[in-house]
């Protein structure tokens, strides 16, 4: 392994744990950490910082993580939607911001993927396992309920990729790119 890819691996490890932590917050506050997104905002850092796999992981096994130490919410289609929205979302933000160098754009980008995959797969699992799943229902847990997660990510995420690119982070994590263009 390289010192790149390396460095790389331990990031995303990181990321994950961050991300299964929140995960794992008392009911009370589990609410409040479900609105803010922690795995879609971990997995589409995860993708930006490292590549799309670790995005793709990230985004994947955060969610299954959660459910088996937890064991809420339920699995089909909660958990289900939520991991292929998740790892979309890294997949993208890792794609995006190879090909472009723009983190708002990939942030962007890789949040409305993971609201298009949510909607997705949430519509396929429901007709498979017989359950009912209306667009109502669809506009309040992929848009109004998780809002101020969206804002965070959209904010957040490129404010920390232009700090980690002035401090030359981003140059050190993608030795392969290139900055100048």
């Amino acid at each position: 392994m390289t010192k790149e890819s390396t460095l790389h691996l331990v990031l995303a490890v990181i990321l994950f744990l961050l991300a299964v932590i929140l995960k794992l917050l008392p009911m009370e506050l589990m609410s409040y950490a479900e609105m803010l997104c922690p795995v879609l905002f971990f997995s589409i850092l995860t993708g930006l910082l490292t590549n799309p796999v670790y995005g793709f992981l990230v985004g994947a096994l955060a969610p299954l993580a959660g459910w088996l130490l937890r064991g809420t919410p339920v699995f089909l289609p909660d958990v289900v939607t939520e991991m292929v929205s998740c790892a979309g979302a890294g997949v993208m933000a890792g794609v995006f911001y190879r090909l472009f160098l723009f983190p708002f754009g990939a942030a962007v980008a890789a949040l409305l993927t993971s609201r298009i995959l949510l909607g997705l797969t949430k519509v396929i699992v429901c007709l498979s396992i017989r359950m009912s799943y209306k667009f109502t229902e669809f506009l309040e847990e992929a848009m109004v309920s998780v809002w101020p997660g969206i804002l965070l990510s959209m904010v957040v995420i490129p404010l920390l990729c232009a700090l980690f690119t002035k401090r030359g982070v981003m140059q050190t994590l993608h030795r392969k790119l290139d900055y100048n263009r």
